[in-house]
Parts: structure tokens; C-alpha cells; sequence
């Protein structure tokens, strides 16, 4: 995976999941409101564009907030939740090899 396909890929996952919290009465239990709106905290300016994000960066909150991340996962008996977990653990696995081949301090 490139550098650029890592970056609109988690962008694509983060955005997903937020268009899907506001259409699931999964996403309505207080424990997973609170991870949805921290999530958007932390990559609001990567979600709008508004700052150049590095993949270095990015690796970096991926790596940070991995089980925050975990919590915005689709119900598990959604047929979208198998995917939407391989894509996050690629995600993750992309960004150790970043984190590891720029020897960048997560």
C-alpha cells in the first residue's frame, strides 16, 4: 500500500463509520457516542482536508487509538462488520510498517 492509498483509505474507514453512527441504533449506547465523537476529535482536520496530514501522522493516531477505533466497529451481525475489522487491522498493520520504517515514536 502506498502512502497516499493508507491516507484515503483510513480517511474513507473513519468517514464510514461516522455516516454509520448517525443511521445505527448501535451507535446511539453512550460508550460508543462518546468513541464516535472522539474520533471525529482527533481526525476532524485529516476528515476536512483543512491540514496536509502525513502518513506518518496518521500511522501515528492509528497506532494511538487502535481500540478506540475498535469501538466504532459495525455491529458484529452486520454483514459490514468482517470487512470494516480486516480493513482497520490492515490499517493498523500499515501503520507499524511506517511507524517501524521511519522510526517515528508512536
Amino acid at each position: 500500500m502506498t502512502q497516499e492509498q493508507f491516507i484515503t483509505t483510513t480517511k474513507t474507514w473513519i468517514n464510514n463509520k461516522i455516516i454509520l453512527s448517525q443511521r445505527s441504533n448501535w451507535y446511539k449506547i453512550p460508550q460508543r457516542r462518546a468513541a464516535i465523537f472522539q474520533v471525529q476529535a482527533m481526525f476532524g482536520q485529516l476528515l476536512l482536508n483543512k491540514a496536509k496530514t502525513s502518513a506518518g501522522q496518521i500511522a501515528i493516531l492509528l497506532k494511538r487509538h487502535e481500540a478506540l477505533l475498535e469501538t466504532i466497529l459495525p455491529i458484529p451481525s452486520n454483514p459490514s462488520y468482517e470487512n470494516s475489522f480486516k480493513i482497520l487491522k490492515t490499517l493498523i498493520n500499515e501503520a507499524e510498517n511506517i511507524i517501524n520504517t521511519y522510526n517515528l515514536n508512536p
